[in-house]
């Protein structure tokens, strides 16, 4: 088995019925340059170092699934994008990008919408907990 630097089976996908759809390797591909529509119908996709999927978190305390569609390039550990359900809210990832990750962050930007800019340090919390994991950070929860 190959090496799997992104722990991709760790990661699953949520549609909106929060069914669990599958991983990574399940995800429809698509050429980067359709990117853009499946994140503006939030709809996982996988393309050439460039992919979407939903994620969850049942850690709200309430028993409330708390739930981000997250645009990544290259690594899990790199979102460009985050849209919190929660929230209904679009974070962007303002760091410095290599040439190939400036164009996939062209090539995934929402449509029409107003974001959050945010650190790489910043966006990987939103990832992870969503802008409430924000609100913790400066509250020193």
């Amino acid at each position: 088995m190959g090496r799997n630097h992104n722990r991709i089976d760790k990661h699953w996908l949520m549609n909106k019925d929060k069914k669990r759809q599958g991983n990574y390797m399940s995800l429809k591909m698509i050429a980067n340059g359709k990117a853009r529509e499946c994140v503006d119908n939030l709809t996982p996709f996988r393309g050439s170092n460039l992919w979407a999927e939903w994620t969850a978190l049942d850690d709200d305390g309430l028993g409330e699934v708390l739930r981000r569609f997250v645009v990544y390039s290259y690594r899990y550990t790199f979102p460009l994008y985050v849209y919190d359900e929660l929230a209904e809210q679009w974070y962007e990832n303002n760091t410095q990008f290599s040439s190939t990750t400036t164009r996939h962050r062209t090539q995934a930007r929402p449509t029409g919408v107003e974001t959050i800019k945010l650190s790489l340090q910043d966006m990987e919390i939103v990832a992870r907990h969503g802008g409430v994991g924000l609100i913790s950070k400066e509250v020193g929860v």
